[in-house]
């Protein structure tokens, strides 16, 4: 998420909680973590199903409540977590008719109808 250099000087927050420091950060940090997770896998595939209820909570705190998530921690590497991420039943992020640039093809090279 951040360049090494900058994710060198905040390694000394190594297990302290996470919070973004502003939307971009946040939606950084959703697209390296959450958008890859299966606990949010319900909620990209139908909006009206239950979102990961740690996003939830992160998107409903208020500052003058202690309880901010504790699952979204500062990593040994300087690098912001989830600790309870799971790829675990995620659905590849891409069409699977698409073709593959760096291996071999998958399904057909038609396109898949999005």
């Amino acid at each position: 998420m951040y360049l090494q250099e900058h994710a060198a000087t905040l390694k000394h927050l190594a297990g302290q909680s996470y919070r973004p420091g502003n939307f971009l950060e946040g939606d950084i940090f959703y697209s390296e973590w959450c958008a890859l997770c299966h606990r949010e896998e319900a909620h990209r595939t139908d909006p009206d199903a239950d979102e990961c209820p740690v996003l939830t909570a992160s998107m409903i705190y208020d500052p003058g409540e202690p309880d901010y998530p504790a699952e979204w921690v500062w990593g040994h590497d300087g690098q912001p977590k989830c600790t309870i991420f799971s790829t675990t039943g995620t659905v590849e992020p891409r069409c699977p008719k698409t073709l593959d640039l760096f291996g071999a093809v998958s399904g057909c090279q038609g396109g898949c109808g999005l």
